[in-house]
């Protein structure tokens, strides 16, 4: 039986810090280049007032949808968590994109950077702390920019998923007010002459609308559910299915017989203990059935659930997340492509 099989589908469940080595590279990997706002300078890097800043957006899994779309212009910092945007108000450090950043939401990972994309790569920003950072994207009816023409998007901000009857759709991507940004508030201290990398995740299963049509053509909206991690102090959680009991894979038996759609999460009691909250998710490749959940926030242990089609529900619980580089030396070949 299906049932008994899936019983033993986890194979390897590993637990990691992200690695020093990810750091490194802060000034020399990726991402793309800034003309600067009211007040940021005009060289990369860090000096004497200035630090280098690195930003990365990722997003996670969303069932029957391969890929979501958005493109990121430029970003804003300021002081104050409360400040309400204005292009006119000179207090804000805004570092607008020479070339705009295309990003997949649903991206499953393939390097040593995971699924998270750099918007800015140790970019140079004035030296304090900052109470706000606001990631500014295009939206879906704007004129196409060459960065995402060149993704062979329809769309700067695009949505890729499967209807029910099993037919492909592209779809573009409602973005609402996106002129005025999405705020992520927190406390981002960037240290003279020092480097900092902040992740900005996006959870798609709260952040992605899914509206039918009378048409048969889902629409999407994006309200943006957004969490940032200090990358210097979060972690990971890698892992990998049986891959001969995944549909799709060259040793599966044919559905249902086989678990497709799989999601795995890692989740955390809420704030008032009443409940789990999903912290992040990953749609894991029916090729390889590897898995990688990060970032993480190290103070806390979670319940790594896996769901998906033709298979029970697993939970593994008290996962913890431990000092073990196992970022910087993993194949990230192995976890494949959906």
């Amino acid at each position: 039986m299906m049932s008994t099989r899936m019983d033993h589908l986890v194979l390897r469940l590993f637990k990691g810090l992200l690695a020093a080595g990810l750091m490194a590279c802060l000034a020399a990997c990726g991402g793309g280049g800034a003309s600067q706002g009211a007040s940021a300078s005009p060289a990369s890097g860090a000096d004497d007032t200035h630090g280098a800043f690195t930003l990365g957006l990722s997003g996670g899994a969303y069932r029957d949808v391969s890929h979501v779309w958005v493109t990121v212009g430029s970003v804003a910092f300021h002081p104050q968590a409360s400040q309400a945007w204005s292009s006119s108000d000179r207090t804000w450090t805004v570092l607008r994109l020479t070339t705009p950043i295309v990003v997949d939401l649903a991206l499953v990972p393939s390097s040593s950077q995971g699924d998270v994309s750099r918007i800015l790569s140790g970019l140079s920003v004035p030296a304090g702390t900052y109470g706000q950072i606001r990631l500014f994207p295009l939206a879906h009816d704007a004129a196409l920019v060459d960065a995402a023409a060149a993704k062979g998007l329809s769309y700067n901000a695009q949505v890729n998923y499967t209807d029910g009857s099993g037919q492909a759709r592209i779809v573009p991507l409602e973005l609402p007010q996106p002129d005025l940004g999405w705020r992520i508030a927190g406390s981002y201290a960037v240290a003279a002459q020092g480097a900092s990398y902040v992740v900005v995740q996006a959870d798609l299963q709260h952040s992605l609308v899914r509206m039918a049509s009378p048409d048969g053509v889902d629409h999407f909206s994006f309200r943006p559910v957004l969490a940032s991690y200090d990358m210097s102090t979060s972690g990971a959680i890698i892992g990998s299915i049986d891959p001969s009991l995944i549909c799709g894979s060259g040793t599966a038996p044919v559905a249902p017989n086989c678990a497709q759609d799989i999601v795995v999460s890692a989740q955390r009691l809420s704030g008032d203990g009443q409940r789990y909250a999903s912290v992040r998710q990953y749609r894991v490749s029916g090729s390889s059935g590897g898995f990688a959940l990060y970032p993480l926030p190290t103070d806390t242990s979670y319940e790594v659930v896996i769901t998906g089609r033709h298979m029970q529900t697993m939970v593994i619980r008290n996962v913890t997340v431990s000092a073990f580089s196992v970022l910087a030396t993993l194949d990230w070949t192995v976890l494949g492509s959906s």
